[in-house]
């Protein structure tokens, strides 16, 4: 994703995590033009997801949630979370 329209933005090689607020993360994927597309740990909470290495130009970073019965809402605000190499942004 173009960083002009990106909600996260992050230096190559950045390792960071991003979290949610609501809903169940139960599959992510960093995909990127150049390179195959990589399954993503997701932690134990469900809520928060480990990139490792962010590759060098656009990226995407895919998160497959489910929201379960009466869970508020149908929106969930994604964030960086601990950021452990590199620089990392939410806009």
């Amino acid at each position: 994703m173009p960083e002009n329209t990106a909600n996260i933005v992050g230096t190559t090689h950045a390792s960071f995590t991003i979290v949610i607020d609501c809903s169940q993360i139960v599959a992510a994927f960093l995909e990127s033009p150049s390179q195959p597309k990589v399954e993503l740990e997701v932690e134990e909470s469900g809520r928060e997801v480990k990139v490792a290495d962010l590759p060098k130009g656009d990226s995407t970073v895919r998160l497959d949630m489910v929201w379960a019965p009466g869970d508020a809402g149908a929106m969930a605000t994604v964030d960086v979370g601990n950021v452990a190499n590199g620089t990392v942004n939410a806009k």
